[in-house]
């Protein structure tokens, strides 16, 4: 039978380099709060470097995932950018008919 706590810390281990021990003193020394935005982490994510594979810290799933993001590139944010403004402008035209 599968033991699905072995099979967890067996994942973190074999990606990212980290035991169990060291994973909670991690998230002790976090206070249990995201390195970012400081929220309470109920599902911590391990933030880690896609060059180098080396593990950063804890995230809430949020801020991994805006991480994720951020490390495309200017050219993406420029993107996402004009296309929230464009939505913006057309939802204020609407707005003020």
């Amino acid at each position: 039978m599968k033991d699905p706590e072995y099979d967890r810390w067996h994942k973190i281990f074999k990606r990212y380099g980290l035991t169990k021990q060291e994973y909670k003193n991690k998230r002790k020394k976090q206070g249990n709060k995201c390195s970012i935005c400081k929220s309470e982490l109920t599902s911590p994510k391990v933030d880690h470097c896609h060059k180098t594979g080396k593990v950063r810290d804890l995230l809430c799933h949020k801020c991994n995932l805006h991480l994720g993001y951020v490390e495309k590139g200017i050219k993406y944010w420029a993107k996402a950018s004009m296309y929230v403004l464009r939505h913006r402008i057309m939802h204020f035209f609407i707005k003020n008919k």
